[in-house]
């Protein structure tokens, strides 16, 4: 499994460190290769998926997206930064999920490693942005792209195990994900070694 770290906790692994591709306005920048693989995978390729920063079996696992995302002349914030692209793997986390993981997940993580796992995503997902777009983003009342946790939560709480899951694949520093992980199967987990 080839892994890239973009994680805010730790600052020598800034997302600002691994030389993401940039997009002017979110427009997608993965190749025709990466595109193709994640139009197998998910039946599109998401319009703001700047590229893939953990493979498993030479497959996009997890995808990082542009948090500005342009559908048919309208701009909107895309909050979800860690997108999880393996259809197994996704399938084994929707089975936790189903069975009460999103509860269960809140209720077992510490509440400050937690706090420390928004806040490194949302420094991700803000780096993501260039001047100008931090500039277009600001404008627009859209400063929940710098404030908001995992996938837009705006609580500190849990919600979507597909998007902790991802962004603890992406980085090691999602509690919640690290307690998905723990709970998938053995064959998935093999997909996702540490």
């Amino acid at each position: 499994m080839r892994r890239a770290v973009f994680s805010a906790a730790a600052a020598a692994h800034s997302v600002l460190s691994i030389n993401v591709p940039r997009a002017k306005g979110g427009a997608s920048v993965v190749g025709p290769r990466i595109a193709q693989q994640l139009e197998a995978q998910l039946g599109y390729c998401p319009l703001n998926a700047l590229d893939v920063v953990t493979t498993t079996d030479d497959m996009p696992a997890v995808v990082i997206a542009h948090p500005l995302l342009h559908r048919k002349k309208k701009v909107e914030p895309f909050p979800t930064t860690y997108w999880l692209a393996h259809g197994d793997i996704a399938a084994a986390v929707a089975t936790v999920e189903r069975d009460g993981g999103v509860s269960a997940a809140g209720a077992a993580v510490d509440g400050d490693a937690m706090a420390q796992a928004h806040a490194a995503y949302a420094a991700d997902r803000w780096a993501l942005l260039d001047d100008e777009e931090r500039a277009f983003v600001q404008d627009r009342g859209w400063d929940s792209l710098r404030t908001v946790g995992v996938a837009g939560i705006r609580d500190g709480g849990t919600k979507c195990l597909h998007a902790h899951y991802a962004h603890f694949l992406a980085t090691r520093a999602n509690p919640v994900g690290e307690w998905v992980h723990e709970r998938l199967p053995e064959a998935i987990r093999a997909l996702c070694p540490d």
